[in-house]
């Protein structure tokens, strides 16, 4: 029997790779996976800095939502304010009649006493300002007139786990309550 000749087209060339190759590899997929690690901490980051922000803006909302429902309801308590009782060095509280207030406390804000912040939040900064400061409707000699007490509020809000995420707000609430 005649051995059979494969042609020199057919000739497989079974090749290795080099430790260099290797390591080449090796480097790049590093590059790969550690940029792909990174860009996923980047969004996981965002993600959560996003849910806070979020968050904050919804616990903001309600708080103001409930505290215009009581200053709309309830007229300012002026005479508490020249008694000094609800007076602080920054105004920092609000008092209304039939006994209501707001009163900045431990990083915090309360409505008679029950804060209207979860934990997670801390109040930064707290100020209400009161139009006029004085009550209108004392010496007043047409009664008719509609004066409306308006109660500027302004405040800061942040995040107790990221404490650069901040929330500031300001807005103005009319008493609708007249004598």
């Amino acid at each position: 029997m005649e051995k059979m000749k494969l042609p020199s087209r057919l000739h497989i060339k079974l090749q290795g790779s080099t430790l260099i190759e290797l390591l080449v590899a090796t480097v790049i997929a590093g590059i790969i996976f550690t940029s792909a690690m990174g860009a996923y901490f980047v969004f996981a980051k965002n993600t959560q800095k996003m849910n806070i922000w979020r968050e904050i803006q919804k616990e903001t909302h309600f708080s103001m939502i409930r505290m215009a429902d009581k200053i709309r309801s309830h007229s300012i308590d002026f005479s508490e304010y020249s008694s000094g009782n609800c007076v602080t060095d920054v105004n920092r509280n609000l008092c209304l009649n039939n006994g209501y207030f707001f009163k900045f406390e431990n990083e915090n804000l309360k409505m008679n006493g029950s804060p209207l912040f979860s934990k997670e939040f801390k109040v930064e900064r707290i100020h209400f300002q009161i139009s006029p400061n004085q009550d209108p409707f004392t010496n007043i000699t047409n009664k008719s007139l509609q004066i409306q007490p308006k109660v500027q509020i302004q405040m800061e809000i942040s995040s107790r786990r990221i404490p650069d995420i901040k929330f500031l707000i300001r807005t103005t609430i009319s008493s609708r309550v007249y004598k």
